[in-house]
């Protein structure tokens, strides 16, 4: 579910806005979908899904999505209910967020607002861009979030501090 509209289909390539060096508003193409869609924080991506009478098969391949080369993968798993993560933004990394089992709510804000997410099904993601503050709450029991990273961790890509973060995309 999400809060708001998150994605406006383009009628021609040539509608692609340049992007800036923080790639805050970015156009990307999803190559498997041919379908070309302005990226704000929290985009949603569908994924293959074959679905057969013994089970589901959701496959997330790098070349499908056409995002960003794949650096790292984690998975936050094991969270009590009132846990609280992310609560930064990163300068370059670009991240792409499954929430594989049960659900969690993520806020994320970037120079095109604002959006609330609760991620609670398997067979999307959701790209997070560069510049996107980010807080992810009200985790259920059984939550797992996984997360493709387009780099490996460095902490001099973190903004850490939220007057910090507002400062750099808003400067004065």
């Amino acid at each position: 579910m999400i809060s708001q509209g998150l994605q406006k289909p383009l009628n021609q390539p040539s509608e692609i806005l340049s992007t800036d060096r923080d790639e805050v508003f970015l156009a990307i193409t999803i190559a498997s979908w041919g379908n070309i869609f302005y990226v704000i924080p929290g985009q949603k991506i569908s994924l293959k899904t074959v679905t057969h009478q013994t089970g589901s098969l959701t496959v997330c391949e790098p070349g499908d999505l056409n995002l960003f080369q794949i650096q790292r993968v984690y998975f936050l798993h094991s969270l009590s209910e009132n846990s609280k993560r992310g609560g930064h933004a990163h300068k370059q990394l670009r991240q792409f967020v499954i929430a594989i089992a049960g659900q969690f709510t993520m806020e994320l804000e970037n120079l095109n607002g604002k959006v609330t997410i609760v991620a609670d099904d398997p067979t999307v993601g959701f790209y997070i861009p560069p510049l996107t503050w980010r807080d992810l709450y009200n985790f259920s029991a059984d939550a797992v979030c996984l997360v493709f990273a387009s780099d490996e961790f460095d902490e001099g890509d973190y903004i850490r501090d939220y007057v910090e973060f507002s400062d750099t995309i808003r400067p004065k």
